[in-house]
């Protein structure tokens, strides 16, 4: 076994844990993770989109004043990824609706066959997700620095929009890979408690201990009144 697949094993372990604590608190399981992973990685494809739109825009405008090889690569780039990642949301779109016929699958299985789905290991996976979060911090260094310039040049506008661009691209790989982590998670029964239930019951409980407590104070504050009274008597 290489490091990266290795490396593997130990982010899988990580978002096992977030996969136990949902389904204990909110009664998500594996599909329900990777569902929400997967709609959220197409919003950021449609993002990427859009700054992919702006950044070539704002290329072209550089590319009008300093014309070279350069330039026009950034701004060939950009005019790709537009139909690039437009399909990448397409294609979140439809693998989020073919979720609850694999999870009714899987669970068909489980009950005839009694084995469990196991893990597979990837040396891909680990350096994508390093990549995607790389990705992320530089566009929000870059953009930091962008920003702090102050300064609406054509040059420093299109650094903003390759910031963001870099960004987005970043958290669209990210929550991408985060839903093949989710998918192959063990699978587990599914709970009826949903997340709203919890938020009510939480509210409900501090609500209790926060009149139990109130009451108790008033009760220990009745006692002192009578234990005065029944001293000056």
């Amino acid at each position: 076994m290489n490091p990266l697949e290795t490396l593997d094993q130990i982010v899988w372990k990580q978002y096992e844990k977030v996969t136990n604590y949902c389904n204990d608190k909110v009664g998500w399981n594996k599909y329900d993770l990777a569902k929400l992973s997967n709609d959220t990685a197409g919003i950021f494809a449609v993002g990427t989109t859009v700054y992919s739109a702006i950044n070539s825009y704002f290329g072209m405008n550089k590319f009008v004043d300093q014309p070279n090889f350069s330039n026009l690569w950034d701004v060939i780039v950009s005019l790709a990824c537009i139909p690039l990642y437009l399909s990448f949301a397409k294609t979140s779109y439809k693998e989020s609706q073919q979720y609850k016929e694999k999870e009714e699958k899987e669970y068909q299985s489980l009950l005839e066959t009694g084995a469990v789905k196991q893990p597979t290991i990837s040396a891909t996976r680990p350096a994508a997700l390093f990549c995607f979060l790389y990705c992320i911090s530089w566009g929000i260094y870059q953009l930091h620095g962008s920003i702090s310039n102050n300064s609406e040049t054509p040059q420093n506008l299109t650094k903003v929009a390759a910031a963001l661009l870099t960004e987005t691209v970043g958290f669209y790989g990210s929550f991408y890979t985060s839903k093949d982590y989710f998918e192959e998670q063990i699978l587990t029964p599914p709970k009826t408690k949903g997340l709203f239930k919890i938020i009510y019951d939480r509210i409900r409980n501090k609500f209790r201990r926060k009149t139990k407590a109130t009451s108790s104070i008033s009760q220990s504050q009745s006692i002192g009144i009578d234990y005065q009274f029944d001293e000056k008597s």
